[in-house]
């Protein structure tokens, strides 16, 4: 990977992570967040020096793969609350002097601070992890502490839109595109793994929790209008949150569906590459996602897509070019899609996902996406400071 063509390119990039889990070491830390701290990596690998700056129950310094992480000593609750300043934190970044200060989440009373810390030619670029803009004088006040942000990044341009209707991004030149996090999950397999017996042609595989927001009942009624016309499929669903498993269990009861559906359990994330290397499709039906690190991986599998036309998964899917979309909420159009997916050369479309994942969400990607954004915010912010009233 070469850095975009880019003069303002940044030499040093510090993330602002305000919040952390309970965790024994900071080690089992780092390890919990491979998915995002691959990102990290990757941008080093291009040059640039990267600090993770984490608030944590203990002081540590590590180097992990070409990435600094700064433990900050902070007892406070692990969950930051809106009100409360990190001195310790900003100290410690503000010390190292980054050109970009990239934010995970909205924070905007300690970003607004942070502002007025660091010097004038330093960009501030806030990262979108499913949040939406508050209302009512909470807006306002957002309004106000984010105006300073040099920049704005989401898995799609259009997760953007409700920030800029609110007014808390001031212009569409702000937004930028990058996905959340990544995989180092591949497609190589030794013949058709069969995790757990699993069987059928085609396979179809769910993996996410069982609440409303994924919606699993329509995606089931949609398999089930599915498997008439392709009655040798079988779909496996797999998850660790199980808000609506008794519901799942008695819809598979009442449509007799016992042979096509499995729901095997849950398993460590470690276990989960030969599951979706033994998947020909990967099943979502979800209503709104900040990203998608479940069809990443699928992706990065090879796995073809059929999941819901959000804007994430539009993104990700590159607009349903590598995969097939259908209608939230709407079990006739997920079973329409199913169909047409059934329908085409397996391989083909297992190429077209693992080659959309290449280009658009790998680490190397999101890296690439990251730089991108960070030279328009530094050019922003260097623009600024060359035209305010001395």
């Amino acid at each position: 990977m070469s850095a975009p063509a880019n003069s303002f390119a940044p030499r040093s990039v510090a993330v602002m992570n305000y919040f952390y889990d309970e965790v024994r070491s900071p080690e089992a830390l780092i390890d919990r967040y491979r998915s995002t701290n691959g990102v990290w990596e990757a941008v080093a690998r291009d040059g640039v020096e990267v600090t993770v700056f984490q608030r944590f129950g203990s002081a540590a310094t590590i180097d992990h793969r070409g990435v600094r992480y700064q433990f900050v000593a902070d007892r406070q609750q692990t969950i930051l609350p809106a009100w409360m300043y990190p001195r310790a934190l900003h100290h410690a970044a503000v010390a190292a002097e980054c050109d970009v200060y990239h934010i995970n989440s909205y924070f905007p009373l300690q970003s607004a601070i942070l502002r007025r810390q660091i010097r004038a030619s330093a960009a501030i670029v806030h990262q979108d992890h499913a949040a939406l803009p508050r209302t009512g004088l909470r807006r306002l006040w957002d309004r106000a502490l984010l105006r300073h942000a040099d920049g704005f990044v989401f898995v799609s341009g259009l997760q953007g839109a409700p920030w800029a209707e609110a007014g808390v991004i001031r212009s569409p030149d702000l937004v930028h595109e990058a996905m959340e996090g990544s995989t180092g999950f591949t497609p190589e397999r030794t013949g058709k793994q069969t995790p757990g017996g699993m069987e059928g042609d085609p396979t179809v595989l769910w993996v996410g929790r069982l609440n409303h927001n994924k919606d699993p009942l329509v995606a089931l009624a949609g398999f089930r209008e599915a498997l008439r016309d392709n009655p040798r499929a079988r779909l496996y669903i797999i998850a660790h949150e199980t808000d609506l498993a008794d519901a799942v269990r008695a819809q598979i009861e009442a449509d007799s569906l016992q042979d096509a559906v499995q729901m095997p359990g849950a398993f460590p994330h470690e276990a989960m590459e030969d599951w979706y290397r033994a998947a020909d499709y990967f099943l979502l039906g979800s209503h709104k996602e900040g990203s998608g690190f479940a069809l990443a991986e699928a992706m990065a599998c090879g796995v073809v897509p059929v999941v819901t036309d959000i804007p994430s998964f539009r993104k990700m899917t590159g607009d349903g070019r590598a995969g097939y979309l259908w209608e939230p909420g709407n079990a006739a159009s997920c079973a329409a899609a199913l169909r047409r997916a059934f329908a085409q050369p397996r391989d083909e479309g297992s190429r077209a996902a693992r080659a959309q994942f290449e280009a658009h969400l790998s680490f190397d990607a999101i890296a690439r996406d990251l730089l991108k954004a960070y030279g328009a915010a530094v050019e922003r912010r260097l623009y600024q400071k060359a035209t305010r009233p001395s």
